[in-house]
């Protein structure tokens, strides 16, 4: 911001012309701002005109160093849906030179890690705020709304008869599929088709181990048993 410092001025000024040295277009109005693209020193040029029709230029050199702003951005990595979903892995993502890292979560908590662990009490859609600062005072801010969603129940029952519905169990997961008598019968994380090397297995109740990674990087493993039916 520019403002005139003059002891000796004494009749009003009726008209302004700022002259910022950059090639940009002049300002006109009694304490202008203006932003420079690039480091370098620029004459600062005032023309002002009085009311008794009398005009004055004020001349001054500044140098003016302009420091590269920063982009806030940021990702974030909620739990399974099958696990506690109110766990949030954020990532910040920004370019630049950061310095500091601000977090508002919108449930009234705060961090400044950069890249926090938070947990949220309840099912809703939050606006995170995430503001970057360089070492020179430069920030930016981005606002992105994190959906907090119900956890899922792991389905008790699948029908892997190839009609397109519901023929795999717990596609993307690593799981593990047993028998009564312990035999392993799948392991993977394509899900399971209810066959044992190709072979269709018998209608019943299978054991199933399911490993899920949680937000935190920890690993919980769920036992439970899934019903293989076949539609008549």
């Amino acid at each position: 911001a520019f403002e005139i410092v003059d002891s000796t001025v004494t009749d009003t000024v009726v008209w302004y012309d700022w002259n910022f040295g950059d090639g940009s277009q002049h300002d006109t109005v009694v304490f202008p701002s203006h932003h420079y693209l690039s480091t370098g020193t620029y004459t600062i040029t005032l023309q002002v005109e009085y009311s008794n029709s009398c005009t004055f230029s004020y001349p001054n050199v500044y140098n003016f160093t302009v420091f590269p702003e920063p982009v806030a951005d940021f990702s974030w990595l909620q739990e399974s849906k099958y696990f506690a979903m109110n766990t949030v892995v954020f990532n910040d993502s920004s370019s630049g030179n950061i310095f500091l890292y601000d977090w508002m979560f919108g449930d009234g908590t705060t961090s400044d890690e950069e890249n926090p662990i938070h947990d949220f009490d309840l099912v809703s859609t939050y606006p995170v705020t995430h503001i970057v600062t360089t070492p020179d005072g430069c920030r930016d801010t981005i606002i992105k709304l994190v959906e907090i969603t119900q956890k899922e129940d792991i389905p008790n029952a699948f029908t892997p008869d190839g009609d397109g519905v519901n023929d795999l169990f717990l596609p993307g997961l690593q799981l593990a599929i047993y028998n009564r008598w312990g035999q392993l019968l799948y392991e993977g994380t394509d899900g399971w088709d209810g066959t044992y090397k190709g072979d269709k297995l018998t209608p019943g109740t299978y054991f199933y181990i399911l490993e899920l990674k949680s937000a935190k990087n920890t690993i919980n493993k769920i036992n439970g048993t899934v019903t293989v039916v076949v539609r008549q």
